[in-house]
């Protein structure tokens, strides 16, 4: 286990319900728990690996700014990979 994944499970169990993100939008703002992102993260980062990301990899990202962002930065890390936002 990476010492990201580690942190991010010592977060999760520590604070799993409390707040970790909260991203303002135009019309309502989105907020996520440690929790939540743990598990977003991790979803993500099982589709990342079924498209063939592994350990030492580069993934460009193309998103909005919000919390996707954070969420592809967590599950790249899970998997050994850097993420590079190009926006």
């Amino acid at each position: 286990m990476s010492t990201a994944t580690r942190w991010r499970r010592d977060l999760v169990d520590a604070y799993g319900d409390a707040v970790a993100l909260v991203a303002p939008g135009a019309e309502l703002s989105e907020t996520v728990t440690y929790a939540e992102l743990d598990r977003r993260a991790n979803v993500i980062a099982g589709g990342l690996r079924d498209l063939g990301l592994s350990r030492g990899d580069r993934l460009a990202s193309l998103v909005p700014n919000g919390i996707l962002p954070v969420e592809l930065l967590l599950a790249s890390a899970q998997l050994g990979a850097t993420t590079i936002g190009v926006n």
